[in-house]
């Protein structure tokens, strides 16, 4: 894994040593900040089922003005941890919560209010995706132009309108989709 644009271009980030988190493909993070592309600087990111950190130190490095960080694996919070450490970024801001999905939305919504882009990668196992979909859009987590891009198992399908969220874009690859969100109304 490495970081592929931006202020930390090449700095290799440490991967997860056993099965349990699994890391989105570098090609897949390429694509990704392809389609979000320059509109990533100045934002603010939100990454739940952070695990090792990449796509919000992705983000970071691409100069989203602040990083908020969530996964309640202790190892995925620490990972996270070494990886920003040993990428030496100055400027910006970001945020560590080592807590559950559900708790760190409803924390969010009443400190940091909206973000400009959330990126959630749950365990492609986890049966409440649509519920904590719900809760985001009920907590206004998103804003008005935001996008929220959700990475699941190629097979799962999630509904095209959850609460005030609409589905607009689906990216497929070997065994991973990407779903894109937007908020309206």
């Amino acid at each position: 894994m490495r970081i592929i644009a931006g202020k930390g271009r090449g700095k290799k980030l440490k991967a997860p040593k056993d099965n349990k988190i699994r890391p989105t493909l570098d090609r897949v993070k390429e694509s990704l900040f392809n389609i979000l592309g320059p509109e990533i600087m100045d934002s603010t990111f939100l990454d739940i089922f952070c695990g090792s950190g990449a796509i919000g130190i992705e983000a970071y490095s691409r100069g989203a003005e602040k990083v908020v960080f969530v996964d309640k694996d202790k190892d995925s919070i620490n990972l996270t941890r070494e990886n920003l450490a040993s990428c030496n970024f100055s400027g910006g801001t970001y945020k560590i919560l080592e807590e559950d999905a559900y708790s760190s939305i409803n924390k969010l919504a009443n400190s940091e209010g909206e973000f400009d882009y959330i990126f959630m990668d749950p365990p492609y196992d986890m049966s409440q995706i649509t519920d904590l979909l719900k809760l985001i859009s009920k907590k206004s987590l998103l804003k008005s132009k935001g996008i929220l891009i959700i990475e699941t198992d190629i097979k799962e399908e999630l509904d095209e309108n959850i609460g005030n969220l609409k589905k607009y874009r689906e990216k497929t690859y070997s065994i991973s989709k990407l779903s894109f969100y937007e908020r309206i109304g």
